[in-house]
């Protein structure tokens, strides 16, 4: 009898335990059902997604249970935020669009934006279109021009009659309000209209071009025989000089270049003396091109690289790269224009990694940078780089900005994406609390063939994954980490070994049992 009974219980046991992992996997699987339609579909109120996902993964009966870090966790709220630009008070967006002209799987925006005489936009970078055998169609740069109102105007493809496939990467407007592009190989000419003019073949790979006090344009660039570009056109593509000059072994790029307020140039950018080890490098000239000094940043690692300089209101240099070395490292660099050394920055866990992108607020001595892998990391600095506050949206990938009146700034993201909007940047609190807020970003994004998901959870409880499921809600592969936050590279084979196909996919960040965040990413081939 006792056997009897004991088998029993076994199997009423065992029973419950089946029961709740197949409503566990009906629960996933309509879950993912309803955030797949909420994201493909575009949900007018992102909240409403975010109450119905929280809600039906990690139902809450609003009791205290006396730990307000677990509270917040569970309610995938912040009960623990950065200081963030004071949005509710004095921030007003005053329009966003995202723009498909050529109804494209992905688009990629660089940060050179021009923006017009005529009070518009005009962004450039390149679209991809995938094909149905795992590869793509088209992967083309383009220019898109908008009213100062956002209203599409007109975007052209940079077909060229001697080259295939490009992306472009630099973008200036003329004195007659056309404008000229480049990228790999090439240079483009289009009105205001965006008829094109002409095009023209370059030796090397335009990086970045700016428009010189002169009214001609500068454009600097890298190979991969160590030639770094340094070159002066006018707005008809004549060559008015050529300071091209061997700096490396191997690949050099230039990445960001400017007129300084001596009338000399700067520019940043990489190089190589290998093929796996690159230098953040620094190159000042004068007005004629002629370099003045230079200055190389190893951070003993394999991928260095400056990604874009400003000079402040104090006449100093401010360079934003990455320094790689086991890990991935943001670098800030302070420098004067004879080229000494006044700061120089990296390895903030608390600002994030890469720092590619910045601006200067000259009328309370700031800056305003954009860090992280991926994601929106924006914080503000003073000169000497005491951080204020730091805004972190985890929707937004790769944020550029300018500043176009006293309270106005464009915004431009990969999308394409253009937001515009007016308010002070002030911090909600004056000092800098910690923060411990759940992160789950995933670069790049469309990927092929690897993507990298990173995590931060507020602590480590021995008992967290990262999971990732298919459209149809199978869980197709499952980490399980061992420390509160690093990351992993998806290489898109599940658990069994398997290569998966190409689509969409939902990314979990789980911890004992609650699901803290989740991404949606799309696998190309």
């Amino acid at each position: 009898m006792r056997k009897l009974i004991l088998c029993l219980f076994v199997i009423s046991l065992w029973s419950l335990m089946f029961a709740e992992q197949i409503q566990t996997a009906t629960m996933d699987s309509i879950l993912v059902s309803n955030l797949r339609s909420a994201v493909t579909n575009g949900s007018p109120n992102y909240d409403e997604v975010m109450d119905f996902y929280y809600e039906k993964l990690n139902p809450y009966d609003g009791r205290d249970n006396g730990d307000d870090e677990e509270d917040g966790i569970r309610e995938g709220r912040a009960s623990y935020e950065p200081l963030k630009w004071n949005t509710i008070n004095t921030r007003d967006i005053l329009w966003e669009y995202w723009y498909d002209p050529f109804g494209a799987d992905g688009y990629n925006v660089r940060p050179h934006m021009a923006i017009c005489q005529d009070g518009g936009f005009a962004v450039t970078g390149y679209y991809i279109i995938e094909d149905f055998m795992g590869g793509y169609l088209e992967w083309q740069g383009y220019v898109l021009k908008t009213d100062s109102e956002g209203n599409y105007l007109w975007a052209d493809k940079d077909t060229l009659d001697f080259m295939g496939d490009n992306e472009s990467r630099a973008i200036v407007e003329t004195s007659d309000g056309s404008i000229i592009n480049g990228g790999g190989g090439y240079l483009i000419k289009r009105d205001i209209n965006g008829e094109k003019l002409w095009d023209q073949i370059i030796y090397g790979g335009i990086g970045a071009m700016c428009n010189a006090n002169d009214g001609n344009i500068v454009i600097t660039g890298g190979t991969q025989t160590g030639e770094f570009l340094l070159r002066k056109i006018d707005e008809d593509g004549n060559e008015i000089w050529n300071k091209d000059f061997m700096m490396g072994t191997n690949w050099t790029s230039g990445k960001c270049i400017i007129q300084t307020s001596d009338e000399g140039f700067v520019i940043t950018g990489s190089v190589s003396d290998e093929m796996s080890n690159s230098d953040i490098l620094i190159i000042k000239t004068n007005s004629l091109g002629d370099t003045l000094w230079t200055y190389r940043k190893d951070g003993c690692g394999d991928w260095d690289q400056g990604n874009w300089i400003l000079e402040n209101s104090e006449n100093n240099l401010l360079v934003c790269g990455l320094l790689y070395n086991q890990q991935s490292t943001g670098f800030i660099g302070l420098y004067n224009l004879e080229g000494d050394i006044l700061s120089e920055y990296s390895g903030n866990q608390t600002i994030g990694y890469e720092q590619f992108y910045a601006i200067d607020i000259p009328e309370d001595n700031s800056f305003l940078i954009t860090a992280g892998i991926t994601g929106m990391d924006v914080y503000k600095c003073d000169y000497n780089y005491n951080i204020e506050w730091i805004d972190d949206d985890e929707e937004i990938i790769n944020p550029y900005y300018q500043k176009i009146s006293e309270n106005e700034y464009i915004f431009y993201f990969n999308g394409v994406q253009l937001m515009k909007w007016e308010g002070e940047l002030v911090g909600i609190q004056e000092d800098i609390i910690s923060i411990h807020k759940t992160k789950l970003k995933c670069y790049p994004n469309p990927f092929n063939p690897e993507i990298m998901i990173s995590f931060n959870l507020p602590k480590y409880t021995g008992n967290s994954q990262i999971n990732i499921y298919n459209s149809n809600g199978q869980r197709v592969k499952q980490y399980k980490l061992i420390e509160n936050y690093s990351s992993v590279i998806w290489n898109g084979v599940d658990n069994s070994g398997k290569k998966v196909s190409s689509g969409v996919y939902f990314v979990t960040l789980n911890s004992n049992g609650k699901t803290m965040s989740f991404k949606k990413i799309t696998m190309i081939k």
